[in-house]
């Protein structure tokens, strides 16, 4: 991202059980991540980055990452992605590259949904 479209993180150890909140900030704008009471996780982390940085960018996840022990993304211009699926396809590009939406799962995932996914997409 452009050094102006960069978001800064900003952690803030709270009283609640999770110990933490990490807040967005970017061009005056504050955005808190609302996460359980109890815990922080990473997906609704990067659902929450997603929904900061759209509508301009999409983040994506790189889906030949499933599976291994660290998962990667992609974040990209939402013109980029749009040119991307003219080229190459919808599917194609959304077979490699997953949209990330508020319903996304993807570090919460157990064993069996990943092998299921995983057996899903080599068909």
């Amino acid at each position: 991202m452009p050094l102006e479209d960069n978001i800064q993180f900003e952690c803030v150890e709270i009283e609640k059980e999770r110990g933490i909140d990490i807040i967005l900030k970017k061009d005056g704008s504050v955005e808190k991540i609302p996460y359980a009471d109890d815990f922080a996780d990473r997906d609704t982390t990067l659902k929450s980055v997603q929904n900061y940085v759209s509508p301009k960018y999409q983040v994506r996840w790189y889906m030949d990452s499933l599976g291994s022990d660290t998962l990667a993304f992609c974040i990209k211009l939402s013109l980029e992605w749009k040119n991307l699926e003219k080229e190459f396809g919808i599917e194609k590009i959304r077979y490699y590259f997953e949209p990330i939406d508020n319903d996304s799962v993807m570090f919460e995932m157990s064993i069996d949904e990943v092998f299921d996914l995983i057996e899903e997409r080599e068909k």
